[in-house]
């Protein structure tokens, strides 16, 4: 890996390849930030990525975009994924676009679930998983209670969107971004490459310093396979030239992509290994992720471990490693 840059202070723009942007936006939730993208468009702009919908984000941007863009108007807003972090200020940004926002389907249709108008569904969502992975009521009670948490931190999504899909190339100042597919950390994430440039924007899917998340999204269906669907994402990014510069959401750019996935890959692996180890006997997702923590966890991190615990279940499921079945409403998973 080359040697990283100096993080930029947040609401600067600083070049990090040819006409290629990069941006430092607060996370006021977490003790981090996001890197969104703001790349030179013909006599125009397009952004990737938006971070959070509050109004220190908003005054950056606005700052951001007088400073250092007043010559340039804004032609379009593409996300990655529909994260707060991701998309959460697209609603405030588009309204100084020229063109709608531009995201995939399951992703812009998951933060109307989520964040827009189909709320009392994706509550409804999060009742059930609980219930099913046997959470402790009280500790349940607390997560729905702040099940509000994200639609607090995103700006009303915008009603209209231009759809892309995963495959589809985006030209971007006359030149090609491929749209490469990634599963399991939100439900269609978009990675961007530009073969030209050879840069990759990675949005999630491929971190320097962190696992990327990987875990059941209630509102997405509880059969389905995640972290397979994320490791099938890590071999489409291996397609890529090892040399490319990776434009990760959080963390510094780098060089080693090969290198990398490797390593999430192995790191996928272990969790795999070690969620099977503490199956013992039958247990539910609850049980199971407790006993993956050295200590009691709090209501947010029991949340985020039950996720988590469901993906590498249903993944051994699907390899025949383990299989489950549903008692008193409650699914439970033995050994096979």
């Amino acid at each position: 890996m080359r040697n990283p840059p100096e993080t930029p202070p947040l609401g600067i723009a600083r070049e990090v390849a040819a006409g290629v942007f990069r941006v430092s936006l607060p996370i006021d939730f977490q003790q981090d930030h996001i890197n969104v993208w703001v790349l030179n468009d013909g006599n125009e702009i397009s952004i990737v990525d938006t971070g959070v919908g509050t109004r220190r984000t908003t005054q950056l941007w606005d700052e951001v975009l007088q400073r250092q863009f007043s010559a340039r108007p804004l032609r379009r807003v593409i996300c990655t994924h529909w994260h707060p972090d991701h998309m959460g200020c697209a609603g405030w940004l588009i309204e100084r676009a020229r063109e709608p926002l531009w995201a995939t389907r399951l992703e812009w249709e998951t933060a109307h679930r989520v964040a827009g108008k189909g709320q009392s569904q994706y509550l409804a969502d999060e009742a059930e998983f609980l219930r099913i992975t046997a959470c402790d009521s009280k500790i349940a009670k607390q997560l729905l209670d702040r099940a509000g948490f994200i639609s607090k931190h995103f700006l009303p999504p915008p009603d209209h969107y231009r759809r892309y899909t995963c495959g589809e190339a985006i030209d971007i100042d006359a030149d090609s971004w491929q749209t490469i597919l990634g599963e399991g950390h939100s439900p269609e994430h978009a990675a961007l490459y530009s073969p030209s440039r050879n840069v990759l924007i990675a949005g999630d899917m491929v971190l320097p310093d962190t696992t990327t998340f990987v875990g059941i999204e209630p509102s997405e269906g509880l059969h389905k396979n995640p972290l397979k669907a994320y490791l099938d994402g890590l071999e489409r990014l291996k397609t890529l030239p090892e040399d490319v510069l990776v434009l990760p959401s959080h963390g510094e750019p780098f060089v080693g992509l090969h290198a990398r996935i490797a390593e999430l890959e192995a790191r996928s692996e272990r969790r795999i290994d070690r969620v099977l180890s503490k199956l013992e006997g039958t247990m539910s997702v609850d049980a199971v992720a407790r006993r993956l923590r050295s200590r009691e966890p709090t209501a947010s991190q029991l949340y985020l471990g039950l996720r988590s615990a469901f993906a590498c279940l249903n993944y051994l499921a699907a390899r025949q490693s383990v299989e489950h079945w549903e008692e008193a409403g409650v699914w439970q998973y033995a050994r096979t």
